[in-house]
């Protein structure tokens, strides 16, 4: 469990993300011997799908040791769940039914409807 400040976080997206926030810190870190755990995992999974070998790259704009608490890994494409991309991830937000969605969230981060509704063709 993810500990800040003497406080236990649970090993859930949220509880990740609150921990992450009280500390002030965009990734999630982990005790020693669970980085080594961590490491391991990543580095077989980096083989395997061609990624980065450096998990810290900031190019990567994914936290992926929150996504190996939650005991998640990327899909049979070799998507990874959008729950744990950090801002400014390039598909962070992408369009859906009426307006621009934020993957992170799943909620409409801008709603089209209402601005199509209310516009006027100029001549």
């Amino acid at each position: 469990m993810p500990r800040v400040d003497g406080k236990d976080y649970p090993y859930t997206p949220e509880g990740i993300a609150e921990a992450k926030r009280a500390e002030g810190s965009n990734r999630t870190t982990l005790p020693d011997a669970e980085e080594v755990l961590f490491q391991r995992w990543y580095r077989s999974l980096a083989r395997q799908l061609d990624l980065d070998p450096d998990p810290d790259n900031p190019l990567h704009k994914y936290d992926y040791r929150a996504a190996y608490l939650a005991g998640v890994g990327p899909d049979a494409s070799g998507h990874w769940p959008s729950e744990f991309k950090e801002a400014g991830h390039p598909t962070q937000y992408i369009m859906g039914p009426g307006g621009l969605m934020d993957t992170r969230t799943g909620k409409k981060a801008l709603d089209f409807t209402a601005v199509q509704d209310n516009t006027r063709v100029m001549p």
